[in-house]
C-alpha cells in the first residue's frame, strides 16, 4: 500500500532512529481488533498512530484516548472532528479525480488508457491538514518536505518493504 510506504519512508527521513510498528489486521471495520492492535502497539512503545481504517477508527480512538496519545486519520480531516486525539490528517479527495473525468468527458478530451495523477501540487485533491496545536516550526519543515516531493527532489516510494507488527496472542 502507497500510503503505508510513504508514511514509514516520512518517519524514516525525519527521525531514522523512530521504530515504526506497522500492522494490517485483514478488517478495517472491526473496532474490537483495532482497539486490541493499537493497544499492543501503545505498549510497545508506539508514541503516535497513522490510522488507514473504515468503521474499526472508533477502536483505535478510544484506546488511544484511554491512554492519552494522538493518532493522524486519513481520507477526511479528523482534526476539525477530534482535535484532541488527532494531530493531523492525511487528506484524498478522490472527488476531484472524479470531476476532472468528467470534465474530459464533456469537452470530448477523454482518452481510455490515459492517467492523470494528482498529488501534493494540488492541494485541493491531496494535503495534510494539521491541528491548531502543531507548532510552526512543524508546519515549515512539512512544507519543505511536501515542495521536494512536489519538486522531484525526494522521490516517495510505493511499497512497503518492512516488518509487520503483530501482537501477542
Amino acid at each position: 500500500m502507497k500510503g503505508r510506504a510513504a508514511f514509514a519512508d516520512g518517519l524514516k527521513t525525519v527521525n531514522p532512529d523512530a521504530r515504526l510498528l506497522s500492522n494490517f489486521s485483514g478488517n478495517q471495520d472491526d473496532n474490537a481488533l483495532s482497539r486490541r492492535i493499537a493497544l499492543a502497539q501503545i505498549d510497545a512503545g508506539a508514541d503516535i498512530i497513522f490510522t488507514m481504517l473504515n468503521a474499526g477508527r472508533d477502536g483505535v480512538t478510544e484506546a488511544w484516548r484511554t491512554r492519552g496519545i494522538r493518532q493522524i486519520g486519513n481520507v477526511n480531516d479528523w482534526t476539525l472532528r477530534d482535535p484532541r486525539v488527532f494531530t493531523a490528517s492525511a487528506i484524498a479527495d478522490v472527488s476531484k479525480a472524479v470531476f476532472m473525468a468528467a470534465q474530459d468527458q464533456v469537452s470530448g478530451q477523454w482518452k481510455p488508457g490515459v492517467v492523470r495523477k494528482l498529488g501534493l501540487a494540488d492541494a485541493s485533491a491531496v494535503r495534510l491538514a494539521m491541528a491548531n496545536d502543531v507548532p510552526a516550526s512543524s508546519r515549515q519543515q512539512i512544507a519543505s518536505y511536501s515542495d521536494a516531493i512536489t519538486s522531484g527532489k525526494i522521490k516517495v516510494p510505493d511499497r512497503y518493504t518492512g516488518p509487520e507488527f503483530t501482537t501477542p496472542v
